[in-house]
């Protein structure tokens, strides 16, 4: 199993828009590549007081192999979608982590 993290820090103007961005239209984007098995939004709740809002999304896929294809063939289009509605106003990180044991 591969999990897919991206972190994305918003301006806290913008966060709402982004969060219904994200769960009306990108990350159902992301999923019906069928590249991933799921998906899970998560909003940061620490530290308080920024000006930003920190954002996670976690896609789990069954391999490497699905991951590869879809950053291949896929991550392009929709980081550049994502690009036109938010530009510069947002920054992401990106992180593969794969499962040893789950309990």
């Amino acid at each position: 199993m591969i999990q897919y993290t991206v972190t994305v820090s918003v301006p806290n103007e913008l966060a709402r828009e982004w969060e219904t961005w994200m769960t009306e239209k990108h990350i159902d984007d992301v999923m019906a590549t069928g590249k991933f098995i799921s998906a899970h939004l998560w909003r940061l709740q620490s530290p308080e007081g920024s000006t930003y809002t920190r954002f996670q999304t976690q896609y789990a896929a069954e391999s490497m192999e699905d991951y590869d294809d879809y950053r291949m063939n896929f991550a392009p289009s929709l980081q550049a979608d994502h690009s036109a509605v938010f530009s510069s106003k947002v920054t992401a990180s990106r992180e593969i982590l794969e499962s040893i044991k789950k309990w």
